[in-house]
């Protein structure tokens, strides 16, 4: 998933993510809920969805390269 996010860096919602990794909605969001309490990715809302980012910043700052090696 963050490959996923890293590669695709507009439109994310738990729909788009689901249909592209091949996983339900709910699990998808499951694992959003968890990265986004570790600050690494950050949910702004669009009408009735939520959109999910990266935090580059963050992963810049504590895991340096580990985008790069995605």
């Amino acid at each position: 998933m963050i490959r996923y996010l890293h590669l695709h860096k507009e439109n994310n919602t738990c729909r788009s993510i689901g249909e592209s990794m091949g996983m339900d909605k709910s699990n998808v969001s499951y694992h959003l809920k968890i990265l986004y309490e570790a600050d690494l990715v950050s949910v702004t809302r669009m009408g009735q969805n939520k959109i999910s980012q990266l935090r580059e910043d963050t992963f810049s700052e504590l895991l340096p390269g580990f985008l790069d090696s995605l």
